[in-house]
């Protein structure tokens, strides 16, 4: 008998599956994720010796790791198959360390494997080897950092800032990232510039172009001045104009890498509009296995990676497809090969692809749920789509000019889709300049354009995604928590598709900012980042990365411990300045005469007072003056009222009416940023609680509801919660869960209209 460990109950269940028919005897058990973690208390990690870790065992795997226990004294051999990443390995190795403690001396294979296929487990099996100590120690160092910075900082944050939450070593840069981004936005200045187009006819083909050059002098975005408008226009209409220059040429675009962990995520934002925490959920049930038939089948290969490898074997797979598929013009004579973008790219050794091309989305589209089907579909069409030809396009360049004056025009053509049959097709555009020709005079209707620069785009999920990937601020594999926890401790709102930071976002990024300034920035980030991957290669011991990280920040930690609240919240001030007093320097209180404006904390929330208070009570909230936390959910079909997402003090809250508030509930902790409400939600929302219908044996009313706690049903005055989704509950199983008898009766005309 050997025993298997592996995480996932789906995971578990697929090599159960696939070892059954072996001569030797396997019993597949899951650990249900970390069996093991740091102890919750203060000290957990001690730098006075030797950074000695102290752990415990969560109560949620108390009774897996009883069963692996009791399994494993049975057992000949224990074999753990966890993740083939540092966060496998750091379960593989916890799960050792308590077989030795619990004095379970059986021989411990360690199991490796990036996609969960029969051919790959039992390839695996053959080659077994011993737990990664490189990348057992590069979890150590990661999870010593993360918590001697959040354990901290956090308590000094708390102190100071009141009603924040957290700090974190990842989380707190690109908090900083995001604010920083927000305060170049509030503080840019447009500039008004302007252009001159024209549409040149020639018979009657026309084409649009732009001016480049007049009187010898090259056209950039601030040459043209208001005042020089009138006199350029005129000269350039009394010009006669020809086409002096035809070039054509074609423009080869080669088709993207395949999916890595940074690109799926966004991609999915992208595509799908999904989180990229939602978008990890779905690729792990793709990975672990979907019953396809009378088998459990993983789709795909690991999600967790920045490598853009794929297998020889399954390149040659693919290609068939292509061929087979699409015709010999969409395959390249060679295959396509790929070089990864992230620095030291190692976490596996694979991009994300299909276990099986054959198995099409199409398929296998009735075995998948909806978003199964879709993030299927898209790491499939990019896997493919990688590995075919290039698409080419025809550029057709128009140099046109008067006697002064030298403008261009430009067209595209698709000339052939190639990858782009597949994926991202674009489309031709101003395919009227092939039709031009030179040295006839043109007829021209010239007009001039205002414009005014823009602001720096508020950062998105995805392109957050992209610049902490470019940076190498963390993890590809960390980047969708990050994102949720942001969200989740309420520092960042998502307005749209942007990350907008909340009044509490811009306090506690300002407060890291201007007293842990060294620790949130993008170089001091990235360089701990490259030390970390010196401790995975072998290149530096663990211990001493701690060590001099520890001697100086702790330095910093008991600065910082008697700081003063006054200069607390002037150091706040100063940093976005901005951002709070809408002005660079010291404003004045608009009651009193002789006081300024001062930034006070209460409940997380920032609020200006006079300096002079209590003698002048002036104050002014900043939060409805910038009304940062709002978030439009949609437009009530009913009143026509906009639905808005707001944060008060108390927490989030829905409201009907941007001006003239008609109607504001609480917002369920379970419909909190970052879930995306929906509309529909919302409406559903402002009826609970509802009644599902009446219980048969006494006539009393059976309500449902949402509470600060989640969903709950409500008879006899007494509440049950409620594990089932409280929008579709049905009187029935309200009934079930009671433990009522069931309504065996017609349910009555005003049942129908409460379940409807």
């Amino acid at each position: 008998m050997k025993l298997i460990v592996v995480e996932s109950p789906t995971k578990a269940k697929a090599l159960s599956s696939y070892l059954k028919d072996e001569n030797t005897s396997y019993k597949v058990l899951a650990s249900y994720g970390h069996i093991r973690a740091l102890s919750k208390k203060s000290g957990s990690v001690d730098p006075e010796h030797d950074f000695d870790m102290h752990w415990e065992i969560p109560t949620k795997a108390d009774k897996a790791l009883k069963s692996i226990l009791s399994q494993a004294k049975l057992s000949d051999e224990i074999i753990l198959a966890t993740d083939p990443d540092r966060e496998g390995e750091a379960i593989a190795w916890h799960l050792c360390q308590l077989l030795k403690k619990s004095e379970i001396n059986k021989k411990i294979s360690r199991m490796s494997f990036h996609s969960i296929t029969p051919n790959a487990i039992k390839e695996s099996l053959k080659n077994l080897d011993k737990i990664n100590e490189k990348l057992v120690d590069a979890y150590m160092a990661r999870l010593g950092l993360d918590y001697l910075v959040g354990f901290s900082i956090s308590p000094i944050l708390w102190r100071k800032v009141p009603g924040s939450k957290s700090a974190g070593r990842v989380q707190s840069a690109a908090l900083r990232i995001i604010t920083d981004r927000e305060s170049e936005i509030e503080a840019f200045i447009p500039q008004n510039y302007w252009t001159f187009h024209a549409i040149f006819t020639q018979k009657k083909h026309q084409c649009s172009a732009d001016l480049i050059e007049f009187e010898k002098e090259k056209i950039d975005k601030f040459t043209i001045q208001a005042d020089q408008l009138e006199s350029i226009m005129q000269k350039l209409k009394q010009e006669v104009y020809h086409v002096s220059d035809i070039e054509i040429k074609d423009q080869i675009k080669r088709s993207s890498p395949p999916l890595i962990t940074s690109t799926l995520q966004q991609e999915a934002a992208n595509k799908l509009g999904w989180q990229p925490i939602f978008t990890m959920k779905v690729a792990q049930k793709l990975y672990e296995g979907i019953q396809i038939g009378n088998n459990i089948t993983g789709l795909i290969t690991y999600m967790r990676t920045d490598s853009v490898h794929i297998a020889k074997d399954k390149i040659e797979e693919c290609r068939n497809l292509i061929k087979n598929t699409f015709g010999d013009d969409y395959l390249p004579a060679t295959p396509n090969t790929f070089k990864s973008k992230v620095r030291n790219a190692q976490e596996a050794h694979e991009a994300i692809r299909p276990t099986n091309f054959k198995h099409t989305p199409n398929s296998i589209k009735e075995y998948l749920d909806n978003d199964c089907f879709k993030l299927y579909k898209l790491i499939w069409e990019r896997a493919v789509s990688s590995q075919m030809s290039p698409a080419v396009y025809e550029i057709c360049n128009l140099t046109i000019q008067g006697a002064k004056s030298v403008w261009k025009a430009h067209g595209v053509k698709n000339k052939f889709d190639g990858f782009q049959k597949l994926y991202n097709l674009e489309k031709s555009e101003n395919t009227e300049v092939w039709n031009f020709i030179k040295d006839q005079v043109l007829q021209q209707d010239i007009k001039t354009e205002e414009h005014q620069t823009k602001a720096p785009s508020r950062f998105t999920e995805t392109s957050l995604i992209k610049y902490l990937e470019e940076h190498g601020i963390g993890r590809p594999s960390t980047y969708a928590n990050i994102l949720y926890v942001l969200q989740s401790r309420q520092y960042v709102v998502k307005q749209n598709k942007s990350l907008v930071p909340s009044n509490l976002g811009w306090l506690v990024s300002a407060f890291l900012k201007s007293h842990f300034s060294l620790y949130v920035q993008d170089e001091f980030t990235s360089e701990l980042e490259n030390e970390l991957d010196l401790v995975s290669n072998g290149e530096k011991e663990w211990k001493k990365l701690l060590k001099d990280f520890w001697n100086e920040f702790k330095l910093k930690i008991h600065e910082s411990t008697n700081l003063n609240i006054k200069d607390v919240f002037k150091n706040i001030s100063n940093t976005y300045m901005y951002h709070f007093f809408k002005s660079d320097k010291e404003v004045k209180c608009t009651k009193c005469s002789d006081g300024i404006q001062e930034l006070r904390i209460s409940k997380g929330n920032g609020f200006l007072c006079c300096s002079n208070y209590p003698n002048c009570k002036w104050n002014k909230s900043i939060e409805s003056e910038l009304d940062q936390n709002q978030v439009i959910v949609g437009q009530d079909p009913v009143t026509q009222d906009e639905i808005l997402i707001k944060h008060g003090p108390y927490g989030y809250y829905l409201q009907w009416g941007s001006t003239d508030i008609k109607t504001r509930i609480m917002l369920p902790k379970m419909f909190e940023p970052p879930h995306n409400l929906t509309l529909e939600e919302a409406m559903e929302l402002k009826n609970f609680p509802k009644v599902v219908g009446i219980a048969n044996e006494d006539n009393s009313e059976i309500k449902v509801g949402i509470g600060k706690f989640g969903p709950w049903i409500l008879y006899k005055n007494t509440y049950v919660s409620l594990k089932k989704n409280p929008f579709t509950v049905t009187l029935e199983e309200c009934m079930e869960i009671l433990n009522l008898p069931r309504n065996k009766k017609k349910i009555d005309d005003k049942n129908q209209k409460a379940k409807k």
